[in-house]
C-alpha cells in the first residue's frame, strides 16, 4: 500500500488526512507499547476507494474484514451478521414518490457515530505509518466499522433503539426514522411545506439525541432550503438548476425537474467476453423496473451466453456479438428518458386506482403497475409505478403457461405496491389479453 501511495502523492495526502481525522475525532486510538490486549488482537487490512461523485469525501478508506488470514478464514467469517433490519430500497423510493414536497439528507459518518464495546476494540486493529515516520503504529478502531459483516445490523439496530427510546417526543419524525432510512440516506416528504418543515425539525432533534447529525440536505424546491445553512446543504456552492443531478439510493434524481433519469455508462471493452458482457449487464441498476423493456433484452442475451457453455473469458460468438453491439449502441438513448418522482397522490384527490398489465412471449414474461389518480372529473393523472420481468425458463414451456406466469407475477407485484403504499381500500384492475389465463 505504501509503495502504491508513493506513486500518487495527492492520494497519499488524502489517505493520511482521512486517518488523521479518524484519530482526532477519537474514532481510533493508538495501542500503547507493551499493552496487554483483552483478547487475541485481529489486524484488518485497509485500502482506498475514490468516489468522484461525492460532494464531501472524495476518498474513503475501506477496512477489509473479509481478507483471509493464515488459517484460511477472515474476521467476517467468525462474525454473526444479525437479521436484516434494512428497509427495501424499492419500497423506500416508492413511498417517497407519494409526496408533493420532499427532502433528502445524509447521516454524517453514521457508522462512526456508534461506539463499540471496549472489549471488542482489539478485534479491529490496524497498522499505519505516519508520513516520514520510521516505525509502524498500531491502532484500534473504537466505532462500528464499515467493512465488518455485522456493521449494517448494528447501525440499524441503534437507530431502532433511538426510535424506541426517544421517538414518542417526536411523532412526525418517528415514521421517518423507522421506514425512510437506508444505511445513512434519509428520504421523506409531505403534501404541504409547513408539515414537511415540522417533520424535518423533529427529525433533526430526534437524530441529535442519538448523536447522528444530518447534512447534505436537498429538496425539490429552493423554498424548502431557505432556512438550512449553506454548509449543511448538498450543493452549497450552487442553487438548484436544471443541470443538477444527484444520486438518491443509486438512482439519478434531478431536484429541479423533480424527475429520475437513467445515466448509462458506455460499454468500453474492446474484447467481448462472457465476463465483460455479464459484468456490464449487472451494472444496469433499475430497482423498480422502470426500464424493464430495455433490461430484459440484456437478460435474454445473458441466458443465451449460458446456453452456449462458454468459458468466462471466451469470446462472444459472432451471431450474439452483433446483437450485443447493437444493444450497446442503442442503450444511450435511454438517457433521455425521465420518470417523474411525484405520482400525483395528495389528500384532496377524488379517486385512486391501481392498474396492472401482464404479458408473455416465448422468450420472457412481464408485469407492470400504474397508478391512476383523479384530481377532478376532468383532470386524470397516470404514473408508472413498477415493472417486473422474467426470462422464460430453459425448459420448453407453452405460451399460455407463460401468460399464466405473467399474471401470477402481476398479482404479486400489485400486492407489493398496495401494501407498500398502504392502499388497502382502493380498486385494483389487472389486465391481460390471454383468455386462457383469464379462464
Amino acid at each position: 500500500m505504501e509503495q502504491r501511495l508513493l506513486r500518487k502523492p495527492e492520494i497519499a495526502a488524502q489517505y493520511h488526512d482521512f486517518l488523521a481525522e479518524y484519530k482526532s475525532m477519537d474514532h481510533m486510538e493508538e495501542v500503547r507499547p507493551h499493552e496487554s490486549p483483552r483478547v487475541p488482537p485481529v489486524y484488518i487490512p485497509h485500502h482506498f476507494v475514490l468516489r468522484e461523485s461525492s460532494s464531501t469525501t472524495k476518498l474513503r478508506v475501506v477496512f477489509n474484514a473479509s481478507c483471509k488470514t493464515s488459517d484460511g478464514t477472515s474476521l467476517n467469517d467468525h462474525l454473526m451478521v444479525g437479521p436484516k433490519l434494512q428497509q427495501d430500497i424499492a419500497a423506500i423510493i416508492l413511498r417517497w414518490r407519494q409526496f408533493r414536497h420532499v427532502y433528502t439528507a445524509d447521516i454524517a459518518k453514521m457508522f462512526r457515530q456508534i461506539l463499540i464495546h471496549p472489549d471488542d476494540a482489539d478485534f479491529q486493529r490496524i497498522l499505519w505509518r505516519l508520513p516520514h515516520a520510521q516505525s509502524i503504529q498500531h491502532y484500534r478502531l473504537l466505532t462500528v466499522t464499515y467493512g465488518m459483516a455485522s456493521a449494517p445490523y448494528l447501525a440499524m439496530r441503534v437507530l431502532q433503539q433511538l426510535a424506541l427510546d426517544e421517538g414518542s417526543a417526536f411523532p412526525a419524525a418517528l415514521p421517518i426514522c423507522k421506514n425512510s432510512i437506508y444505511v445513512d440516506d434519509v428520504l421523506f416528504g409531505a403534501d404541504d411545506i409547513m408539515t414537511l418543515r415540522e417533520a424535518r425539525s423533529q427529525l433533526v432533534s430526534l437524530m441529535d439525541r442519538g448523536g447522528f447529525p444530518l447534512r447534505k440536505w436537498t429538496a425539490n424546491s429552493t423554498e424548502l432550503l431557505e432556512d438550512i445553512p449553506d454548509d449543511q446543504r448538498e450543493s452549497s456552492d450552487r442553487p438548484i438548476n436544471k443541470d443538477d443531478s444527484l444520486k438518491v439510493l443509486g438512482l439519478s434524481w434531478s431536484p429541479h425537474e423533480d424527475s429520475f433519469r437513467f445515466l448509462i455508462s458506455p460499454y468500453m471493452q474492446t474484447v467481448h467476453t462472457k465476463r465483460s458482457v455479464l459484468s456490464f449487464i449487472a451494472r444496469l441498476y433499475d430497482p423498480l423496473g422502470w426500464a424493464s423493456p430495455v433490461v430484459i433484452s440484456a437478460k435474454i442475451l445473458m441466458q443465451e451466453l449460458w446456453l452456449r457453455k462458454l468459458g468466462w473469458d471466451s469470446p462472444v460468438p459472432n451471431d450474439l456479438l452483433k446483437q450485443w453491439t447493437d444493444y450497446c449502441s442503442d442503450l444511450p438513448h435511454l438517457s433521455g428518458t425521465r420518470v417523474p418522482r411525484w405520482t400525483g397522490m395528495h389528500e384532496k384527490k377524488i379517486g385512486l386506482e391501481l392498474h396492472g398489465f401482464a404479458d408473455a412471449s416465448t422468450r420472457a414474461y412481464a408485469a407492470v403497475v400504474y397508478i391512476r389518480i383523479l384530481h377532478s372529473l376532468t383532470d386524470i393523472q397516470v404514473s408508472l409505478i413498477a415493472g417486473k420481468t422474467k426470462v422464460a425458463p430453459l425448459k420448453t414451456v407453452s405460451v399460455p403457461h407463460l401468460e399464466l406466469n405473467a399474471v401470477a407475477l402481476l398479482s404479486r407485484l400489485m400486492d407489493w405496491v398496495r401494501s407498500t403504499l398502504k392502499l388497502d381500500q382502493i380498486p385494483l384492475y389487472g389486465w391481460t389479453d390471454s383468455t386462457i389465463a383469464l379462464a
